[in-house]
């Protein structure tokens, strides 16, 4: 769908500006965790992006039905959105959550005047690593919710893609950016880069993300029909939306009605 591709580059343009603008102020007055409250600010703008998409395309539609167009709504399939593009945005958007996330945590650990170097620093790295499981967890379960209403198909396969490209990502930039050499085994542990360490990892974040993907999913499921509903509603103007539902309630009373005299002898 073009509003999906349009409003990604949408936030991922403003994002970098809002990451410049806290970053100059936060420095400007001293402040010793401008970086990572930039961070957080810029991936909250990645967050918005389910927002800004549904906005497209509510005002897409909107503007062909007032032009009189062939085709002003999407049918329930062009309401969908592909599963590869799905993959794209979920890893983009766990990424920037674990980062934001990770950046709350030192912050707030760093003003408690907690320590993150050596064996002293065990505990916070562990504190941020519990927040980090938490907040993937529950980013997670939004997103599969999300997958689940407006996947195309193979809404399982695309939670297993992103947790375990989101996995690869987030290890892969703890050891070779974010806590390279020293800085990685004092957050985790001595043995932090032999490979089973380093599969551990891999498979804990994969499954953090994967399970509560999928009963995220699961429900998402459950409201497809009613996720198409509220766009459509969302896109008439008021006296149609009485009338959409009306008529709904019609069609439901007809079925009743048909379902009741099938079971009578």
């Amino acid at each position: 769908m073009k509003h999906f591709a349009i409003a990604f580059r949408i936030v991922c343009a403003i994002a970098p500006i809002i990451f410049g603008a806290a970053f100059a102020l936060l420095s400007s007055i001293g402040n010793s965790q401008a970086h990572g409250a930039a961070g957080t600010l810029a991936g909250a703008v990645i967050l918005t992006f389910p927002k800004v998409a549904e906005f497209l395309e509510q005002q897409e539609s909107k503007k062909s039905l007032a032009g009189g167009r062939r085709k002003p709504i999407y049918d329930f399939r062009g309401f969908q959105i592909a599963w590869p593009l799905m993959v794209v945005y979920g890893i983009v958007v766990l990424v920037c959550l674990l980062r934001a996330s990770s950046s709350i945590g030192s912050m707030i650990l760093d003003l408690a005047g907690c320590t993150f170097e050596g064996q002293k620093g065990r505990g916070s790295n562990e504190a941020i690593g519990l927040l980090n499981a938490l907040i993937a967890m529950f980013g997670a379960y939004l997103l599969g919710h999300w997958i689940g209403a407006r996947a195309s198909r193979l809404g399982i396969v695309t939670m297993a893609l992103i947790g375990s490209a989101t996995a690869v990502i987030w290890v892969g930039a703890d050891i070779f950016l974010i806590s390279p050499g020293k800085a990685y085994t004092d957050r985790f542990g001595p043995d932090a880069f032999t490979a089973l360490a380093i599969l551990g990892r891999f498979a804990g974040i994969s499954l953090c993300i994967f399970v509560p993907g999928l009963i995220g999913y699961w429900f998402g499921q459950r409201q497809r029909l009613s996720k198409y509903l509220n766009y459509l509603l969302n896109v008439l103007a008021p006296h149609d939306r009485d009338t959409v539902v009306e008529l709904a309630y019609g069609e439901a009373q007809r079925v009743a009605a048909a379902a009741l005299s099938s079971k009578q002898p």
